[in-house]
């Protein structure tokens, strides 16, 4: 039985592309990253079960959990959650939104910034921006990546925007792909007992849930309930 956890943004050559920048010393030391993610109110309704704290719900349970994986996607580290602060929405123990602050190893600070219901969000937001003793690389959406509107770029010694061109970051494939597309490959390719191009092992997602339930801890609003 072939089992993988659908955070399909990991399989996206564009996102390979930003570790790399951050792991070759492009921009320098990485020092830090932030990430947001929010989306505008009508996409999630009142009752959609990221609401429901009985079947886990909570921005971080859905938004959250893209932004930690990326950080620690490009970093290939783990880190300590410093500060959590949310926002309930009617139901005390679940976080309409949640701010935090992460430490990485190497004095690396990660933040994240996720909203299930912004406003002033037209549709979907999720930046992720990483700054080092060098220069800044940012991608303006980490999360659907589907091609042309992901748009990637990386700034030296403040110096203008250098834009990595579709063709580097989308590896020879279509650029039509998405991060689904991709990840439905890379599943394609293991069940047919081929090496996929990348693959997200089960010890890789427990210690994603550790950090989550980490924010939740120091959030105040502890970890969500477990399956019996």
């Amino acid at each position: 039985m072939v089992l993988l956890e659908a955070l399909h943004h990991r399989f996206h050559p564009k996102l390979h592309k930003l570790r790399e920048i951050a792991q070759s010393g492009t921009i320098g030391d990485v020092q830090r990253i932030e990430t947001r993610f929010h989306l505008n109110p009508n996409i999630v309704k009142e009752d959609d079960i990221r609401y429901s704290y009985e079947l886990a719900g909570g921005a971080v349970m859905d938004l959250g959990t893209y932004s930690i994986s990326a950080m620690r996607f490009i970093l290939g580290s783990d880190p300590t959650v410093r500060s959590a602060k949310a926002t309930a929405h009617k139901h005390p123990k679940i976080d309409k939104a949640m701010e935090a602050i992460l430490s990485f190893p190497n004095n690396v600070e990660g933040s994240i910034d996720v909203d299930l219901s912004d406003a002033r969000c037209e549709t979907i937001e999720a930046p992720i921006t990483l700054y080092g003793s060098k220069g800044s690389a940012h991608l303006d959406n980490y999360v659907v990546i589907n091609g042309r509107p992901a748009n990637l770029s990386y700034t030296l010694d403040g110096e203008k925007a250098t834009p990595v061109k579709d063709f580097e970051a989308s590896g020879g494939k279509p650029e039509e792909w998405t991060s689904y597309a991709y990840q439905l490959q890379a599943f394609i390719d293991k069940i047919n007992g081929k090496q996929p191009h990348y693959w997200m092992e089960a010890s890789d997602s427990i210690k994603q849930q550790q950090v989550i339930d980490a924010v939740y801890e120091k959030s105040g609003m502890g970890a969500r309930p477990s399956s019996q």
